[in-house]
């Protein structure tokens, strides 16, 4: 009875501990922290595409409105401008019309950041095992501990049954990660089409606003010191050597022509004639000649902006134009249809449709299942993983465990030749503890045979 007492409050409790029930959250808290790290470094693997011809020379876009950038970027995903996805395009073709941009391009830049998912979904599971360890150790030596032969016999029948959910769970996690490989399939096709739209726009908005998003000279050369020229290294060897001879307006006059450099307005570097050339289907990009390199930058007066009323913006006043012209319902990522074509239009679009697809394997984002009354928003990655792994490892183990623990208790013990003597040798006592009760008792005597002592030398 004491056994079996026992191990089905263990199972109890552990129970209560995997739904949460219980007064001590540590298990859900714990586990909770580590899928946030998981989401986070999932987000970690967004595609890096910037589209322009020298993209280490341009911030990431990493949302549609230029508000966020990530902190912390996968070291697996690889930083890729115009030239880098038109050379994807380029290795898939086979015999595609003209016009037709190959499937198998889209399909091999999807594979770059679903195959990165692997090793934070492995490092989560293993965190999650580390965390149920600890609390499977602690509630054993709370149910078991007064009992050391009990202790060891349940705890080792109890890790085994972890050790089977453990190994269920690395399965079921595998599983889940090969649902995201081919084929690149989704029901959700309006969210997956309008994040295609809203990335197509920004595209070609940033290509039209390069020299809004330059990065600093000094991200530049942190990131990408090997892209420096021997001009650079030149004018800094000049300027050191202006101020070593003690040629102060020299050397002033240096750093006045590198500022001018550095930080004039870039004037149509993204302007540079391309020459491409329709080839069989496929899109041959050609470098610029050198007759169509940039001429040095010289000073201009700098003709003035307009000015805008604070209480409307340019975009505003062009919508509020195009309603009076009939063109209503317009909203602000539509007015990059006015842009002109883009000679690079297939890779902006195939960037376009890589990244909204990531966007739906990555997530559903909850505003977009408010706006078309989804009661249930759709899951992929970052739900996949943290459910896959509770239903697999801590609720089946939590239903599992009290069957298991006695149907093993109960056969090894009717197995043996006498039922009761095992019993009573489970739940035997620690000799060292029964040892420190027989001296505490011989005390406690010792203690009442003087008190009786005393009170008997005080009556007489």
């Amino acid at each position: 009875i004491e056994v079996l007492g026992r191990v089905n409050a263990f199972c109890d409790v552990f129970k209560s501990f995997v739904n949460g029930s219980h007064e001590d959250k540590r298990l859900a808290q714990r586990n909770r922290a580590l899928y946030s790290i998981f989401k986070r470094n999932i987000r970690g693997t967004a595609p890096d595409f910037r589209p322009f011809e020298k993209p280490e020379e341009y911030v990431p876009l990493d949302d549609t409105q230029g508000k966020m950038t990530l902190i912390e970027r996968d070291p697996g995903v690889k930083m890729m401008g115009i030239y880098d996805v038109s050379k994807v395009i380029h290795d898939a073709i086979a015999w595609e019309l003209p016009n037709n941009v190959p499937y198998q391009a889209k399909a091999n830049l999807i594979a770059q950041f679903t195959k990165l998912w692997v090793a934070p979904s492995e490092r989560c599971l293993a965190g999650i095992n580390d965390v149920l360890d600890q609390v499977i150790d602690t509630l054993i030596s709370t149910h078991f501990g007064r009992f050391k032969v009990l202790e060891g016999y349940v705890g080792d029948l109890i890790r085994i049954q972890v050790g089977v959910c453990k190994a269920h769970a690395q399965e079921a996690v595998k599983s889940a990660l090969a649902l995201e490989t081919t084929p690149h399939y989704t029901q959700n096709t309006h969210y997956l089409q309008t994040l295609r739209e809203k990335w197509l726009a920004h595209y070609k908005t940033v290509r039209s606003r390069a020299s809004q998003y330059k990065a600093s000279v000094h991200h530049i050369r942190r990131h990408y010191p090997a892209t420096s020229s021997n001009a650079d290294s030149e004018k800094a060897s000049m300027m050191t050597e202006c101020v070593e001879r003690d040629d102060p307006p020299r050397a002033m006059e240096c750093a006045v022509s590198e500022m001018a450099v550095e930080y004039a307005p870039v004037m149509a570097v993204e302007s540079v004639p391309v020459i491409r050339e329709k080839n069989y289907g496929r899109s041959v990009v050609s470098q610029p000649s050198a007759r169509t390199q940039l001429q040095p930058l010289t000073w201009a007066p700098v003709t003035p902006s307009p000015v805008y009323s604070v209480s409307e913006t340019p975009e505003a006043k062009a919508l509020r134009a195009l309603a009076e012209a009939g063109y209503a319902n317009l909203g602000i990522p539509d007015l990059a249809r006015l842009l002109p074509p883009d000679s690079f239009q297939e890779e902006l679009v195939v960037m376009a449709d890589v990244r909204a697809y990531y966007h739906v394997a990555y997530k559903v984002s909850l505003d977009f299942c408010l706006q078309f009354n989804l009661l249930i928003p759709k899951q992929r990655i970052i739900d996949h993983i943290p459910l896959t792994i509770e239903h697999t490892l801590h609720h089946a183990l939590a239903e599992q465990l009290s069957q298991s623990l006695l149907t093993s208790l109960l056969t090894d013990v009717a197995s043996g030749p006498n039922f009761s003597e095992r019993m009573n040798e489970l739940v035997s006592e620690d000799p060292s503890i029964a040892q420190k009760r027989a001296s505490l008792l011989t005390r406690k005597q010792r203690l009442s045979d003087i008190r009786r002592r005393l009170v008997t030398f005080g009556n007489g």
